[in-house]
């Protein structure tokens, strides 16, 4: 419940942003941030699902020297790279912003983004304790409610009247670590005061052995929702960045409906398989797929409208993104054909197969981003997500299908994406028309 209400309002502050911001000032502060949180929870993360799962294991054992252990060392992890990074970036801000963005003009929000590093690291650092002493209630409210809320309330107050957008957007984000870092700290006050001194025993080969083909999995999605932004900004400047990233803002919300549905029937694949077993998990998938092309197929098309109408409204420049939205609409619903199908080969135990499909999939789509940006500017790195979803979607029917000898690509699943599929390219000539 926690997550979805802070979904809803970041979604709302995200167009609360848009509308207040020219695109050029919408870049010059989402831009930097892309690359700032590729970055930093490319490094942070790496001992976030190690802390959860390894605490809840010696909390299960009583063996107390682990958990003193392994507390103080993902303390002094989290500590010192946190401020290494808030160095970094606040010392070379300008040539960040000149190497990596080719434009001085993102080294002020650099350095603004920087205030808010160490914070967010010892946040991850205190939420991953509480996730490993089972606190998900105290989770939802000092990790995700507060903090939202704080930067909801903090926007609203600021952002129509001072006169720097960028400032009052980016420190929106710093306020939200800096009350996050405090509810989180009041919530794991006594654990750490009970469990962080005495005796201390070290796993390390066992920490980083569990957190390396997760950490690795979890930045290729990173890198490839991140890094498309940060490409048009730096290549394009911060006024398209800014349309950009708005597009990719509002027709996120596909995305999030197709994770949503994947996770569900991960969980609901996996206790199949564990009683029914491979095969008849596998023929059942095959009903299953062409319901769920059926709702993000209606989805999608909805989606498209109302976010081209909403980019149309919003207008100052924002409306030439009504094709980048419509395209990468069309890549989600692609996308959704097979989601479900990797998520069952994750089922499965096939986790090795699901690490293949995710670096080929991050590999294939950044290459076609950066090869289509100079012939077809925006739109090219838009059009690489649907272009790389069908190439994916075959190499994961391969590869299920090679796992259960079941092709869960029924004729009228096909034929249905096929209909929806004409449908969001007819939209993308609409879209067209109105830009």
């Amino acid at each position: 419940m926690g997550q979805g209400f802070s979904f809803l309002i970041n979604s709302l502050l995200g167009l609360y942003l848009i509308y207040h911001m020219e695109p050029g000032e919408f870049g010059i502060y989402s831009i930097p941030s892309d690359l700032i949180n590729l970055i930093s929870l490319g490094v942070l993360s790496l001992l976030t699902n190690s802390t959860q799962r390894f605490l809840a294991e010696y909390r299960g054992k009583g063996e107390r020297e682990k958990i003193s252990g392994l507390l103080f060392f993902s303390l002094m992890y989290f500590l010192i790279f946190g401020f290494v990074l808030f160095g970094v970036f606040l010392v070379f801000a300008e040539n960040i912003s000149s190497f990596f963005l080719k434009d001085p003009n993102y080294a002020y929000a650099i350095r603004l983004y920087s205030l808010g590093v160490p914070f967010l690291a010892l946040s991850l650092y205190l939420a991953s304790v509480l996730y490993g002493f089972g606190k998900f209630r105290e989770v939802s409210i000092s990790d995700i409610l507060i903090p939202t809320i704080s930067r909801a309330i903090f926007l609203l107050l600021f952002l129509p009247i001072y006169p720097s957008k960028v400032f009052v957007a980016v420190n929106s984000i710093n306020i939200k670590y800096l009350v996050n870092f405090l509810g989180n700290l009041f919530a794991t006050f006594g654990i750490l005061k009970e469990n962080l001194p005495g005796k201390r025993i070290y796993e390390f080969k066992a920490w980083f052995r569990y957190s390396f083909p997760i950490w690795l999995k979890y930045w290729l999605s990173l890198f490839q929702n991140s890094i498309k932004p940060v490409i048009v900004g730096a290549s394009l400047g911060a006024s398209l960045g800014g349309i950009f990233k708005a597009s990719s803002l509002i027709s996120s919300g596909v995305f999030i409906l197709e994770v949503a549905i994947s996770n569900v029937l991960f969980i609901e694949m996996s206790k199949d398989f564990g009683k029914f077993g491979t095969l008849n998990t596998a023929l059942k998938l095959r009903g299953i797929t062409y319901k769920v092309v059926l709702i993000m197929g209606v989805f999608s098309i909805l989606s498209s409208i109302l976010g081209i109408f909403a980019l149309k409204i919003l207008g100052r420049g924002y409306e030439g993104g009504n094709i980048v939205l419509a395209v990468m609409i069309l890549g989600y619903f692609l996308n959704s054909l097979s989601g479900i199908w990797q998520a069952a080969l994750q089922s499965f135990g096939r986790s090795d197969m699901v690490f293949l499909i995710s670096v080929s999939y991050t590999i294939l789509d950044i290459l076609l981003a950066i090869i289509l940006i100079k012939p077809f500017g925006i739109l090219g790195v838009a059009s690489s997500f649907p272009i790389s979803a069908v190439f994916i979607t075959f190499l994961r029917l391969y590869l299920f299908k090679k796992v259960s000898g079941v092709n869960p690509l029924s004729l009228k699943t096909l034929i249905i994406t096929l209909i929806f599929s004409a449908l969001l390219v007819l939209v993308i000539y609409l879209a067209q028309s109105l830009a």
